[in-house]
């Protein structure tokens, strides 16, 4: 096994790992049989040690299997095993991780955001990634901000899609990521006629009031949303 190891001056009792829409926290001591017997989990693409004062982050775009230990987190990057695959992980391996310290917390320093900011530059080409400003503001579907202007946002978009009915309406699929309740606008920069919160099988549930054309969404901690924007209707004059 190999694996690459992260010590800092960080000494936190637990550490905060990126899981599918969300995160959770693991005891980084190891005081009972439980806790040495998971000496390694599953995470996704972001886990943080943090004093509540600053903290470090490490970041990666292909690999799962994480641990950590009073002021260390260690990320393993090849395993090898004879069972099932007897060829797994040999080879030429391409992947990339990064260490990243931070004053703040994990939800005012948006880093299960910076996760996938760092997961994609691993995986877009650069001559895209140059271009990536201007194509937001051309195809942007939409502008997710904090109703308090002081907060970070930590509600982020996991997927766009098109409606499953062929209707051609756009699903946005939104998710509390760091398990604190947040009130957020979403803005749009083109006109629509109307937003829909529906539930996971699409089947609506109410129609969402704008102000001025922006909305409001209050979301619980880890709150998965699904919202179909509706095409705005022309009528001949």
């Amino acid at each position: 096994m190999l694996k690459v190891d992260f010590p800092s001056v960080i000494h936190s009792h637990e550490v905060i790992g990126e899981i599918a829409f969300g995160a959770y926290s693991q005891p980084t001591t190891q005081s009972w049989k439980w806790e040495k017997d998971r000496y390694e989990v599953c995470r996704h693409r972001s886990c943080a040690l943090e004093n509540g004062r600053e903290g470090i982050a490490v970041f990666n775009d292909s690999k799962y299997g994480w641990s950590a230990k009073e002021n260390q987190i260690s990320l393993t990057l090849l395993r090898a095993p004879v069972m099932p695959d007897r060829d797994a992980d040999r080879g030429v391996q391409q992947f990339a991780y990064a260490c990243r310290p931070y004053v703040g917390t994990f939800q005012s320093e948006e880093i299960p955001k910076q996760a996938v900011d760092f997961d994609r530059q691993a995986h877009i080409p650069q001559e895209i990634l140059a271009k990536e400003q201007k194509l937001a503001e051309k195809y942007g579907i939409c502008i997710l901000e904090p109703y308090q202007q002081s907060e970070s946002c930590h509600v982020m978009t996991e997927a766009v899609k098109l409606t499953e009915d062929g209707s051609g309406k756009a699903v946005i699929r939104l998710y509390e990521a760091t398990g604190i309740p947040q009130k957020i606008w979403i803005r749009f920069p083109y006109e629509v006629g109307g937003l829909t919160e529906t539930n996971m099988l699409e089947e609506k549930e109410g129609k969402l009031q704008s102000t001025n054309g922006d909305y409001v969404l209050e979301f619980g901690s880890f709150e998965i949303k699904t919202l179909v924007v509706e095409r705005r209707t022309c009528h001949a004059g």
